[in-house]
């Protein structure tokens, strides 16, 4: 054959799930951006496709999109991807989908939930997915009652929660506690979830730990957090969330303190802990 000309064939296109494999893997190894662009190329390419396997991967796609749009902080993309999910096969008989659904209403509410909007929505998606996500929504329900002060409808969920890992049960009693105004019990119950691991295989419960903070910053509590992160030395094990409950109660200028990596990691996680408002009602 004459130079420059070949008879290979060509490579086949990567699979959905490959494609989905990738952005998933580039998102745990740190690199949001590369990760987004893969959800959006399989979206695009498998997108028009009415064989449900591949809406399948449309939808997993799309969810996990959100979910990494929620984690850098840019939640009006995240808003959007979530309810774009929900829209187009919320009409779909398909079980496969059926169940994308659910899980994209649970992270659609958990996000309003960490926005302080539309308090309203957030507990009607999740009461919609109690039945087949049935823990994930009652914990999540437990946390939009307490941020929204409804305290004894935060506690009417947990009878649903009985088999929850200790780490996420000791971050809503600690915030019982922080409700009921005594401090030492509260840190009890956060020393027992930050000495096991926040985020297991069915469980991520480090939104959960942003919001014990947000409610304790609102019940003028950050100072005495600091000084207990310092003394119980876990301002070090959890540097970036320290470095952001201390920017949240100090003010921001405090990241220029840390590295450039914890500073990094905590500017995300900052804005959880300064929206620290009742939500508001929606209309």
């Amino acid at each position: 054959a004459p130079l420059g000309t070949s008879h290979a064939l060509p490579l086949p296109e990567p699979p959905p799930m490959a494609m989905l494999h990738k952005g998933d893997t580039l998102g745990k190894t740190g690199d949001p951006a590369a990760a987004l662009e893969t959800y959006d190329a399989l979206i695009a390419r498998f997108g028009d496709s009415d064989a449900t396997p591949l809406q399948e991967w449309v939808a997993i796609a799309m969810l996990n999109k959100g979910v990494m749009l929620d984690k850098t902080s840019d939640l009006a993309a995240a808003l959007e991807t979530y309810d774009a999910l929900i829209a187009r096969f919320c009409d779909s008989d398909a079980l496969p989908l059926q169940e994308q659904v659910a899980r994209a209403k649970v992270s659609l509410a958990n996000h309003l939930i960490n926005t302080g909007s539309e308090t309203d929505r957030s507990e009607a998606l999740l009461k919609s997915a109690t039945e087949s996500h049935g823990e994930l929504a009652y914990a999540n329900l437990f946390w939009l009652y307490v941020a929204s002060k409804e305290f004894s409808k935060a506690r009417e969920t947990l009878p649903h929660l009985e088999e929850m890992p200790i780490e996420g049960r000791a971050l809503m009693d600690a915030a019982l506690a922080v409700q009921a105004e005594n401090f030492g019990s509260a840190t009890q119950h956060l020393d027992k979830a930050l000495q096991g691991s926040l985020v297991q295989k069915s469980w991520d419960f480090t939104d959960d730990l942003a919001r014990l903070l947000r409610l304790s910053i609102a019940a003028g509590l950050g100072e005495r957090l600091l000084d207990w992160f310092e003394k119980t030395r876990l301002a070090d094990r959890y540097a970036p969330i320290n470095a952001a409950l201390k920017a949240a109660v100090q003010g921001k200028a405090r990241l220029l303190d840390v590295n450039p990596e914890t500073r990094h990691a905590a500017e995300i996680i900052l804005p959880r802990l300064i929206n620290a408002q009742t939500p508001e009602k929606s209309n």
